[in-house]
């Protein structure tokens, strides 16, 4: 047991040491510009409609017109039906 914890302690200050004298990056002009054309570029991303929100409208239309429809020639249908059981065909 004493020697895993002799090898966990050389590992930690190894570790520590590391990040010690890790070097920066350096964050030049270019960095900054393309960092700059991302956060850009994703605004007008979001800002920008969904095709699939488009066509999901154009599908909820054609469903409330085909219904429309449907009602009209259920009512005429109805309404042609009685009267039509009042004649006689002569």
């Amino acid at each position: 047991m004493a020697q895993d914890d002799d090898k966990m302690q050389r590992l930690e200050r190894a570790l520590s040491e590391a990040h010690r004298h890790r070097s920066e990056p350096a964050l030049g002009p270019a960095w900054l510009r393309s960092v700059m054309w991302d956060v850009r570029r994703a605004s007008s991303e979001e800002s920008r409609p969904n095709g699939g929100f488009v066509v999901e409208q154009q599908v909820w239309r054609a469903a409330a017109l085909a219904a429309a429809v449907a009602l009209v020639l259920t009512f005429s249908l109805v309404v042609l039906s009685w009267t039509g059981l009042g004649e006689s065909p002569e």
